[in-house]
């Protein structure tokens, strides 16, 4: 198991760290008694709200803000010691001018382990490694971060199966290696320093926890459950054609976590006629319900409720049917996608009701915008 990730300064100051393609993100924080990186609380932030494991560096005796070895570890703490609570890594970057003072780097390890609880990574050249015999460090138990390149070519993309070098004085091997400094990695155009570290996620927040307390765990990304409709919301989305036809529009609004029954009350409701008080129809000879209804723009079925008709809808010459809203007709506006069949389950009206009422014959042609009476 390997995880692959990148090192930033300030020179990487308008890249998102947190677009980046990479499991862990080190920024550098701090150089000798004197420098802040400006950019690595950004880098920090962008990449810890991202979910990438973290680690932060101090750059050893920065030319010009040299100073002792508990100095630069103090100053590093006051500057990094929000990122040091099971969040980062800390990392002490050895390249300057005193690279051969080894106790001076075992001083600052102990130092920042002594005020932060988490023992410090050791990063260096190989052939830094291979010049000054750092067993003091591996005794003291500080993994190694190992920096040698093959070449000087860009590349593009991780080496997943990249192998570290031999490491003198450290012979488990380093915990990590940058193995390239000219590589482009998705989320930046420019190349970058990259690196594989030999060991899964919960070895790095191992790495990153304060001596007695839990590894932390990355931040889980919440994720936005939609947020529920009205019914009354729903119900205009029904009769603007949204949920389709019955029976599927039933089961649609079912696994949606609507009542199909309560919606379609709704929509009944708003799509009933306005009550223009109760009126009476002579039944004539030959007549029937739905053909009354018809010519009322009633349904037939409230026709029968009005009037207490029950199957098999008896009526008779002379006898009076009460029916209210009727020829004070409303208007559809058809809606792309729209059919007579379709228009007809949301009004509750015959298709052929609809048809005959305005004047459309086979093929029933519809058209977006056209106002249909009912």
């Amino acid at each position: 198991m390997a995880l692959h990730g990148i090192d930033i300064a300030s020179w990487q100051a308008d890249m998102n760290a947190g677009k980046m393609d990479a499991d862990f993100v080190i920024v550098k924080a701090t150089g000798g008694t004197g420098y802040v990186n400006p950019h690595c609380d950004k880098h920090f932030q962008q990449a810890k709200k991202a979910g990438k494991l973290l680690g932060v560096y101090h750059y050893a005796n920065e030319k010009g803000l040299e100073g002792t070895a508990k100095q630069e570890a103090n100053y590093f703490v006051k500057n990094a010691k929000n990122y040091l609570k099971g969040d980062a890594i800390p990392v002490l970057d050895w390249e300057a001018s005193n690279k051969g003072n080894v106790q001076w780097a075992l001083d600052w390890l102990n130092e920042v382990e002594r005020q932060t609880g988490i023992k410090p990574w050791f990063y260096t050249y190989t052939n830094v490694l291979n010049t000054y015999n750092f067993t003091p460090i591996y005794k003291n138990d500080n993994a190694l971060w190992i920096a040698q390149y093959p070449d000087m070519n860009t590349h593009r993309g991780y080496n997943k199966n990249q192998q570290p070098p031999k490491t003198r004085n450290f012979p488990n091997g380093p915990a990590a290696y940058q193995y390239s400094s000219t590589t482009v990695i998705s989320g930046y155009g420019s190349p970058i320093d990259v690196d594989i570290f030999y060991g899964d996620k919960k070895a790095w927040q191992a790495y990153a926890t304060p001596s007695g307390e839990k590894p932390k765990e990355a931040p889980k990304k919440k994720e936005s459950k939609p947020k529920k409709k009205s019914n009354d919301a729903v119900a205009k989305e029904v009769i603007d054609g949204k949920w389709g036809n019955e029976p599927d529009r039933s089961k649609k609004l079912k696994s949606s976590g609507y009542d199909p029954k309560a919606v379609q009350k709704i929509v009944d409701k708003k799509l009933a006629p306005k009550s223009s008080g109760s009126k009476t129809y002579t039944v004539k000879s030959g007549d029937t319900l739905s053909g009354i209804g018809s010519k009322l723009g009633v349904n037939w079925k409230t026709l029968a409720n009005q009037n207490g008709l029950k199957s098999p809808y008896t009526i008779h010459p002379g006898q009076k049917l009460k029916y209210s809203g009727g020829s004070s007709s409303k208007t559809y506006k058809v809606k792309s996608g729209d059919t007579l069949s379709g228009i007809g389950q949301k009004l509750g009206i015959s298709w052929k009701t609809l048809a005959n009422k305005n004047g459309l014959k086979n093929p029933y042609t519809l058209y977006p915008g056209q106002k249909i009476k009912y």
